[in-house]
């Protein structure tokens, strides 16, 4: 969760007399502080994952996920007594993104269920039915369901050769949530650049960045 990150490099004020940052108050610094729209959506993903993927569905692409996260954090508990700095959560990072993609596999309708599981011969018998299908609402689970979602069916959607499903399966919610998670994300990156790179700016734009007083 970014609770407290480290600061690899700082240069206060008194050092950056004169430095020219458009204020009299400028600073340097460089902090490990990571995408904050990936790693707190990643928390709200796994929390998700755990539940639908791992315990209601028993996929075993989200239980490959977990190996990583008990590998990489567990062993952490072993050294309780040392000094531990966030930045060796780098390691997570392709657990953390590979979590955020299957939470938003599964809300978007993209992420087709494991072939054979009950899911997938489920939906299969739906199919055949009629129930599920072009022209009809795409899959969704009981609290989708009855929040509203999927009272209409998909008829645009991102080419199958795009997302590897049928546009018929796509959940247009979900299409706009990970938009929302990808230009959130965008805007992050853009925002905290400065301070990941150790450019002079001044000490109000660093401050404005320090969203917990942990990071400071």
């Amino acid at each position: 969760v970014q609770w407290r990150p480290t600061s690899f490099y700082w240069r206060g004020t008194e050092e950056m007399t004169g430095a020219g940052c458009g204020s009299d108050q400028c600073v340097q610094a460089v902090t490990s502080i990571g995408n904050i729209a990936v790693w707190w959506s990643a928390v709200v993903a796994l929390a998700f994952c755990l539940v639908v993927l791992a315990w209601r569905r028993r996929d075993w692409r989200m239980w490959a996920a977990l190996i990583g996260y008990v590998g990489l954090y567990l062993p952490w508990f072993l050294y309780g007594d040392r000094t531990i700095f966030t930045f060796y959560t780098v390691a997570f990072v392709p657990f953390v993104v590979l979590v955020l993609t299957l939470a938003l596999g599964v809300l978007t309708g993209w992420l087709r269920p494991v072939p054979g599981s009950p899911l997938a011969l489920a939906q299969e018998d739906a199919l055949a039915e009629g129930r599920i299908g072009p022209e009809r609402p795409a899959p969704r689970g009981w609290l989708a369901t009855q929040v509203g979602f999927g009272m209409r069916p998909t008829r645009r959607g991102l080419p199958e050769a795009w997302t590897g499903v049928p546009v018929w399966r796509t959940r247009t919610e979900g299409v706009w949530l990970v938009g929302a998670v990808v230009v959130a994300a965008l805007v992050c990156a853009v925002l905290w650049w400065p301070i990941w790179t150790g450019q002079t700016v001044s000490y109000s734009f660093w401050r404005m960045h320090m969203w917990l007083g942990s990071w400071i």
